[in-house]
């Protein structure tokens, strides 16, 4: 995941300034398709394990014997 900023401000500076792009964001708005992804059974799961917040998925075994086995391997 890369910040991108001020993404709209630069897509309506570069509309505003670029027929090409004026049209190339019509077809865009035109074209994309919407997809509703909390409404997938399992996409708040899959979202959380992709997250990469230690303890989620892996165990990190180094850690043991440093913290406590029921945080260690809670779930």
């Amino acid at each position: 995941i890369v910040s991108v900023g001020n993404a709209a401000g630069d897509g309506a500076r570069a509309c505003l300034l670029n027929r090409e792009k004026r049209v190339e964001a019509n077809w865009v708005a035109r074209n994309v398709e919407y997809i509703e992804l909390t409404v997938e059974k399992d996409f708040q799961q899959q979202f959380m394990e992709c997250m990469q917040i230690p303890h989620m998925k892996d165990r990190y075994p180094h850690l043991e014997g440093v913290v406590r086995p029921e945080i260690l391997h809670q779930r």
